[in-house]
Formats: C-alpha cells, structure tokens, sequence
C-alpha cells in the first residue's frame, strides 16, 4: 500500500461532486446555476421535499461509509506502523534521529 492510499478515501468524502464529465446533474445548485431564472422557479412551485431527503440521505450514507473505510484504513496503517517503528529502535546498534543523516 503507497503511503498517500488511506488518505484517498478522505479525500473523496470531502470531495464535491458537481456533475463534472459526461454526467449531467438534475438538480441542485450546479443546474440551477446553468440555467434561466425560469427554470428553478418553475421547479419550486412543485413539493420535491421526499425525494430531496431520499436522496441527500444515500449522499450522506455514500460520505459516511468513505470515511468509515478511510478511518478503518489509517487505524490499520498505524497498527503496522507501531510496531514497526518499536523493532526499528530496538535493532542493535541503531541510534534513532529526527534529523535525517
């Protein structure tokens, strides 16, 4: 595992996702953004709040999954760290430095 892995799933929790690529947002800030005054004014004359909390909700569950894993992931990577880090020091003849030689 590279040293910069644990750190990927933080990162993409934090990431915003604004429909970048080939994908088009439906809704929400970066299509209204886009779009004539008409258009989200017409929107909001309908009641969307249901579908607006299903699917802020699986949003919020993708997030807290990522960084559930990302936390699993750092945990583990300190877990191999310690005693790493302990054999390290206590190899004869080895003097520790936090100034590289």
């Amino acid at each position: 595992m590279r040293p910069a892995a644990p750190g990927i799933p933080i990162l993409l929790v934090v990431r915003p996702d604004l429909g970048g690529g080939n994908r088009t947002v439906q809704e929400g800030f970066p299509r209204w953004a886009r779009t004539e005054e008409s258009v989200p004014r017409q929107a909001m004359t309908k009641d969307t709040r249901i579908a607006r909390v299903k699917a802020l909700s699986g949003i919020a569950v993708g997030k807290f999954q990522l960084l559930t894993r990302a936390v699993d992931i750092i945990r583990a990577a300190l877990a191999l760290l310690v005693p790493a880090a302990v054999g390290t020091a206590l190899r004869p003849g080895t003097t520790w430095s936090p100034v590289p030689h």
